[in-house]
């Protein structure tokens, strides 16, 4: 049975403008935990004895979506049903698959189809999490492809191409603040190479400190991101990577020799840079335009690259070590045709197997909060005690652990 949600509003006054709230001193981090479940939308943390927790763990942990006003006074949060704590069913979409998001340039003006603003692309990471489905890493999927390791349920792996600026400046804010690791793969002769492109590409630097909390980077080839002559009229056009090119130099076609050793420099060269600047361990490669032939897979297996990447639509499982990937980067795909087309790649559908899960509601009120909600590092935190009591939930605080559990309280128990 279908539940249908109806969005209800909690606004949340605060007495104090939260962008007067002094900035936090020293405080204590720790993790939150709610139906099992450890979320990595951020930690509560302590100030003054009192505990505070981020409202971005609410959307992650019940299902509400924060918003803050521009004046920073009234907090507003979107909740999924009047009728408070209620039992919802969770689908599972497919088990043992993933899903791979594809993305390229986010920007707050958009000029190409292709490319998507900052908050389409925060709606779409909103709307996959509400849906049920589970953000995993590149390691992940890798342990996963190679070494037989369980992803979860209604798995998704979120990737990047081309290595546009952007995946710094305006992306990996989002990730952060909702706990999502993300892949980008790069243009090697294109970093920090600004003459390369119209739109600024990363650096080296922007990468090494993005790695460091956890996003990854892999080859989109060294410099095969083109497309080229096969002909001498210059009248034929391929993707560099999967057809001997025209040489001006030589006044001919290239051999096939010459294209295969061609190939295999780009892509070794791709790898060496990659492992010199970024330490990585892994090979993984997107193809250019989704490009490739036997030739290309061949070259990649010799070189050591086990694992890549298309722009054909459809799931991946351990026998599609050529992965598809799902385009979300797309001004014409609605965020219900994004959801629409990731929950239909799976065997199992939603109305075969379900999970239960518990997703908070309150109902419209409006709440005064006794302690003022704090701003730090662009998150709002909001007192934990107060904001419990709404949602009938009871606190419990491991020290040893470092770690508050959150769970119904005995009154919501006994009347389930």
């Amino acid at each position: 049975m279908k539940i249908k949600y109806v969005v209800a509003v909690f606004l949340i006054f605060i007495l104090l403008a939260i962008g007067c709230t002094p900035p936090l001193r020293a405080y204590t981090e720790y993790s939150v935990e709610f139906a099992g479940h450890n979320h990595a939308a951020g930690k509560a943390i302590q100030r003054d004895d009192e505990w505070y927790i981020p409202t971005r763990l609410l959307m992650q942990a019940f299902g509400n979506q924060t918003i803050k006003t521009d004046n920073g006074e009234m907090l507003r949060i979107y909740t999924a049903d009047e009728k408070g704590m209620q039992r919802v069913e969770k689908p599972i979409y497919y088990r043992d698959e993933v899903v791979v998001l594809m993305y390229h340039h986010i920007t707050s003006k958009p000029r190409r189809s292709w490319v998507i603003t900052p908050e389409q692309f925060e709606v779409q990471i909103q709307e996959v999490l509400r849906a049920g489905f589970e953000f995993i890493t590149i390691d992940q999927y890798i342990d996963y492809m190679l070494h037989n390791k369980p992803v979860p349920p209604n798995a998704v792996l979120l990737t990047f191409d081309d290595g546009y600026a952007s995946f710094y400046t305006d992306v990996f804010p989002i990730l952060k603040m909702y706990g999502i690791k993300a892949t980008n793969f790069v243009i090697i002769n294109t970093i920090g190479n600004d003459k390369s492109d119209s739109v600024k590409k990363l650096t080296w630097e922007q990468m090494r400190e993005m790695k460091k909390a956890g996003m990854s980077f892999y080859s989109h080839t060294y410099d095969s991101h083109k497309y080229v002559p096969i002909n001498k009229e210059g009248t034929k056009e391929r993707p560099m990577l999967i057809r001997p090119m025209y040489r001006e130099d030589l006044k001919r076609v290239e051999t096939r020799s010459e294209y295969l050793a061609r190939v295999k420099q780009d892509l070794l060269m791709a790898e060496q840079k990659l492992k010199q600047e970024l330490g990585n361990t892994n090979s993984v490669i997107a193809f250019p335009y989704g490009a490739y032939d036997k030739d290309v897979l061949d070259i990649c297996n010799q070189l050591g690259i086990n694992i890549s990447f298309t722009v054909k639509p459809g799931i991946n499982n351990r026998e599609q070590r050529n992965g598809f990937r799902i385009n979300g980067g797309d001004q014409k795909i609605e965020v219900a045709e994004l959801i629409e087309r990731m929950a239909h790649r799976g065997e199992e559908r939603a109305d075969d197997k379900r999970d239960v899960v518990w997703r908070n509601s309150i109902s419209r009120e409006r709440v005064v909060f006794k302690q003022s909600p704090i701003l730090q590092n662009d998150q709002v935190f909001i007192p934990m005690n107060e904001v419990m009591e709404l949602l009938n939930i009871q606190p419990s605080i491991n020290h040893q652990g470092r770690t508050i559990t959150l769970s119904l309280s005995s009154d919501d128990k006994r009347s389930r």
